[in-house]
This record gives structure tokens, sequence and C-alpha cells, in this order.
């Protein structure tokens, strides 16, 4: 079950529509030879078993979705942009402040206004469930987009995916991840970007009836 299948019955958005779902067949089209499909079909050397053999299992496919989650993600980031930047002022000084920060910083100050500032509002409800959504898919994104992939095909791994992994050694214990990545996953991700974004843009008439929001005016529709 998908974030927005837990949030959006709770939403109150009159506008929200169903966003068509793109279906694929990962092994339709014979491997790439694209340069960035080697890199990702790269070997993890002493993570790897002797008796493992390195396959790609990704092709144009995956690729474009991992490209479909980059682009919907900065549609994503400029609506948390512009929400933020709407309660700040009504002249271009908002957007200036908010202007070069990264997502995560935007949506903690949305968070800190609507929990400080929105208080008895009939607004508050909306655009608190918006950030929870928004808040969880910023992680996934992050999560999708800073792991090292490779392609290591060995006991218990699906066809047609790829495995992700990701290390850290933060505040001196170290801490390591791995997971299996395929077509139908990354779409999800992709598709739920999307329609945070289109949730967004259906909360602006909401928020212009609210007396601390500004940013009607400076809202472009994507």
């Amino acid at each position: 079950m998908t974030v927005w299948a837990v949030l959006s019955e709770r939403l109150p958005v009159s506008r929200r529509k169903p966003l068509p779902r793109r279906t694929s067949n990962a092994h339709a089209a014979p491997p790439s030879r694209d340069p960035a499909e080697k890199v990702l079909g790269v070997t993890f050397g002493a993570m790897v078993s002797p008796n493992d053999q390195p396959r790609g299992k990704w092709g144009n496919s995956e690729l474009a979705a991992l490209g479909r989650i980059a682009f919907n993600f900065s549609g994503m980031d400029w609506c948390a942009e512009r929400l933020l930047a709407g309660f700040l002022s009504e002249d271009p000084v908002g957007l200036l402040v908010v202007s070069g920060e990264n997502t995560s910083w935007k949506l903690d100050k949305l968070s800190a206004i609507t929990k400080e500032i929105l208080v008895g509002s009939p607004h508050r409800t909306a655009l608190r469930q918006w950030l929870v959504g928004a808040k969880l898919l910023n992680k996934r994104r992050n999560t999708i987009m800073h792991s090292v992939w490779g392609s290591v095909w060995g006991p218990g791994l699906r066809e047609g995916s790829m495995t992700r992994m990701k290390a850290g050694a933060r505040q001196g214990e170290w801490r390591g991840e791995s997971q299996q990545v395929d077509l139908a996953i990354l779409e999800e991700l992709a598709d739920d970007i999307q329609e945070c974004s289109a949730i967004a843009e259906a909360l602006v008439p909401q928020l212009s009836a609210c007396p601390e929001w500004h940013g009607q005016g400076r809202w472009i529709p994507r």
C-alpha cells in the first residue's frame, strides 16, 4: 500500500484525479549498451561470492523510471518552496529566503509553521497531512538516489531487479543495508511523487483563504 493510499482518503481536496500508471515490461527490450547502464552493472568486490555471476538486469525502462523520480521530485521541491515562501512575504523576498535550501529544510519549516502559526485554522489538517506524505517521499527518494547499485546475481535475487546498498558510520557506529529494487518499485515512487505535487497544487485554493498565506499570485501550475 502506498503512502497516498493511506492519506488520500483523509485529504479534503476535491480536485484530486487519479493519475494514469505506466505499464512496461522490464524484459521486453534487449540489454542496453548505454554507458550509464554499464556503471550500474558494477560488481561490489568482496561483497560478492566467487560463485555469484554479475548479470545486468536493468534496461531502458528502469533507467527511465529513475529519470522520472528525479524529474518529479524537482516538481515536489518546487511546490514545497512556493508553499513556504507564501507564508513569509507577499513580495519576492520570501522566495529569495527559501531559494537554494534543500527539500528537507523546506518541509521542516512548513511543519513548524503548521504547528505554531496555523493554530485553529481550518486549513491546518490538510497541510499537515500533505507534509506527512511529502516527508516520507523525500526520505524514499533520498534512499534510492544516494545508494550504491549493483547487478550481482546470487541466491534469492529476483529476476529484473538490482541491489541497492547503503552504508554509513555516523555517531561512531557502522550501519549498512541492502534492498532489491525492480521496475515496479521505481515506477510506484515516481507516481507517488507526481501525485504529491498534484495535491499541493489542489491545496492552493484552500490556502488562499488563509490570512497567513500570500502565495497564490506567485503559484504557476506545473
